[in-house]
């Protein structure tokens, strides 16, 4: 949310943009790593009360943020939004699984997932554009705004819902030992590059016999193409024979 914000909000902190962009880094690590082990603190907390907690710690700390005096006090205020979104998120995703009827199940997942994503997807545009406005404080007050309103949906209309078993920390983490999970998660792009580097070898292949004419043997093929490099000349006796 906060990334087009970095200019304006390093000179009004005192500092550089590259040490404003580590907010971003902090949020993610405390959102991944912080995730997993809130799950297991709070296994035992009654879910709605869960949801309302963890909601009115990231409604605080958007107002520390939208109030920070120094970078080190955002910087905290980073880290508890971190700390909030990554125990909101599955608890969410819980209660939503736990409160649906089996045939609805679905469905229910698909809204919590679509409504983060959408978040996800139109916060950051968002969020710039009401900062070049009104200031970078004022897309946190935004959030803080936002997030009273869930805090008052979650207390007015979501029934309460008895804390339920989970895994422990142990059999959360051995997830990562799955074959081919860790190297999904640390390059997650690789089967789209292996994909497109597929792409372009089809490609360079129905390159090496151009269209000919009708009456034109389908063997023979235009040498200007190789001339401009289209096809490698290392290839020309091969497609010749």
């Amino acid at each position: 949310m906060i990334a087009g914000l970095l200019p304006g909000l390093a000179g009004d902190l005192g500092v550089q943009v590259t040490t404003a962009g580590q907010l971003v880094t902090v949020f993610a690590l405390f959102y991944a790593f912080g995730s997993p082990l809130l799950a297991v603190i709070t296994v035992g907390v009654e879910r709605k009360r869960l949801l309302t907690w963890s909601i009115a710690g990231f409604l605080l700390a958007n107002l520390i943020a939208a109030s920070a005096t120094s970078f080190i006090m955002l910087m905290g205020a980073r880290v508890l939004l971190g700390l909030m979104a990554g125990l909101f998120t599955p608890s969410a995703l819980g209660f939503a699984a736990a409160f649906a009827a089996p045939e609805k199940r679905g469905r229910a997942l698909a809204i919590v997932v679509g409504g983060i994503s959408t978040a996800m997807a139109l916060g950051a545009p968002l969020g710039t554009w009401v900062g070049t406005l009104l200031g970078w404080r004022a897309t946190f007050l935004g959030v803080a705004c936002l997030a009273a309103i869930a805090l008052l949906g979650i207390a007015w209309r979501l029934p309460r819902q008895a804390a339920h078993g989970g895994a422990t920390l142990h059999q959360r983490l051995r997830v990562i030992a799955t074959p081919g999970v860790a190297r999904a998660l640390l390059h997650g792009d690789a089967g789209v590059d292996q994909e497109r580097r597929q792409d372009q070898r089809q490609e360079e292949q129905e390159q090496l016999v151009p269209d000919a004419d009708p009456g034109e043997p389908a063997h023979r093929c235009d040498r200007s193409r190789y001339s401009r490099g289209v096809i490698p000349t290392s290839r020309l006796k091969t497609v010749e024979k």
